[in-house]
């Protein structure tokens, strides 16, 4: 993998894991990155002038330890910035120039508005919580569908109506910097929508059938118990008699048999003795 190619996935992952703070990216870092890469992102707006570092990797082995940067002036007032490496290769004083700490800096907003750019979108709407953005809607084959940026589950996602896929599946760099992949949002938009509404919808009636038959049970067993304890006839007897009862009448409008209304009361009375 080009070195070009792994600035998307490093962006993201660092917005992924800063979130909801900003993501820092430190100078000497940014120019490890391929030639002209810190000038795109400067100028599309992604990456921003920040503060200076109070902390860094030290520089001064390669155990990457990451260190407090610590400040000493000299008599003529001129600013020394150094590390102390109190670890075991005991190096004592690590000094820094103020170019070692410069940083930059970016957002979940910030990404939030350079995707609405290129996908030719307006500026996006914060929504709810602060870990979505409304970018936009593009027209599909079923009608127009809502384009959200969003961080679901530690993971920057691209919502298009009701399918969504990992940002990162649809982020590029190119010879012009950060690039979309317009084709493959525009599939998405054409989709149509699941029927997962209406599955809900059945499995609401389902629920809804299996309580209504749940309490016919129930007061089946009851007045078979009454006419039990009342009269003494023998189950089969009760079963018959609550058969020809409206009682005994399913959702559908079918009169239970009386083998059925048996079977009810036999499971009633095991219930009952556990």
């Amino acid at each position: 993998m080009s070195p070009c190619s792994r600035i998307p996935a490093i962006v993201v992952e660092r917005i992924e894991v800063s979130h909801p703070a900003r993501a820092h990216f430190l100078v000497t870092e940014l120019e490890g990155w391929p030639e002209g890469a810190l000038s795109k992102l400067s100028g599309c707006g992604l990456l921003k002038v920040s503060d200076h570092a109070e902390a860094v990797v030290c520089p001064g082995c390669d155990w990457q330890c990451h260190k407090r940067i610590s400040e000493r002036r000299t008599a003529s007032g001129q600013a020394s910035l150094y590390i102390v490496c109190d670890e075991e290769p005991a190096h004592g004083m690590i000094f820094l120039s103020d170019h070692e700490r410069a940083r930059y800096h970016t957002s979940l907003s910030g990404l939030a508005r350079l995707i609405a750019d290129l996908l030719g979108q307006q500026a996006p709407k914060a929504l709810a919580g602060g870990v979505a953005f409304l970018l936009g809607s593009f027209s599909g084959r079923h009608g127009a569908r809502e384009i959200c940026l969003a961080l679901d589950g530690g993971q920057l996602r691209l919502r298009v109506g009701q399918h969504s896929l990992p940002l990162i599946n649809v982020l590029s760099w190119d010879s012009d910097g950060f690039a979309i992949d317009k084709k493959r949002v525009r599939q998405l938009a054409g989709r149509k929508i699941s029927g997962r509404g209406s599955a809900r919808s059945n499995r609401t009636r389902q629920q809804q059938r299996s309580r209504a038959r749940a309490s016919r049970n129930r007061a089946i067993f009851r007045e078979a118990k009454r006419r039990r304890v009342s009269n003494g006839e023998c189950w089969s007897n009760v079963s018959e008699a609550i058969a020809r009862m409206e009682l005994a009448r399913s959702s559908s409008g079918r009169q239970l048999s009386a083998a059925s209304v048996r079977r009810i009361i036999h499971h009633q009375l095991r219930a009952e003795r556990k």
